[in-house]
């Protein structure tokens, strides 16, 4: 079984990367971090591509990125055009990352859904929240942390 979240909308969504790590080749990591140790991942490529983040208060912010391989069954649910992944730690920083997103780039004519999914154990009944845009702060999203089926539906 896994939680999956994600944010739907009849229209084009902006994407983001607040996840803190960088796509980075592992000789220019060597440049930037010359006393980590990498001798401990025995004989790596230096070209090769890592992801890297410098510490973990860098980590869990808001990413949205689009829903290109979606989990089987999510059309039960997901019925907009566009539908992307939405990913975090759902802690504070995330949480702030998520307002100030949705106060951004969400109108209310894009008629946005974010969704909290359990997959693996057969179809949920769903729990659905209304809030009007201007009615969107940061407790607004927590709904989302650990509910197995809700949607919070954004107008």
């Amino acid at each position: 079984m896994t939680l999956y979240k994600f944010i739907a909308s009849d229209n084009p969504l902006v994407e983001v990367d607040n996840s803190g790590f960088i796509r980075i080749k592992v000789r220019e990591l060597k440049k930037i971090e010359p006393k980590l140790d990498l001798k401990i991942w025995g004989n790596i490529d230096d070209e090769l591509t890592i992801l890297y983040a410098k510490d973990d208060s860098e980590m869990g912010g808001l990413e949205i990125s689009s829903c290109d391989n979606p989990p089987n069954g999510l059309e039960h649910y997901i019925n907009k055009k566009y539908i992307y992944w939405l990913e975090g730690d759902f802690g504070s920083k995330f949480l702030k990352q998520l307002t100030e997103y949705v106060n951004l780039y969400v109108n209310t004519e894009d008629k946005v859904e974010l969704w909290s999914i359990l997959f693996g154990e057969g179809k949920k009944t769903k729990q659905v929240k209304s809030l009007s845009l201007n009615e969107i702060s940061e407790g607004s999203f927590k709904i989302l942390r650990n509910h197995k089926c809700c949607c919070l539906v954004i107008e």
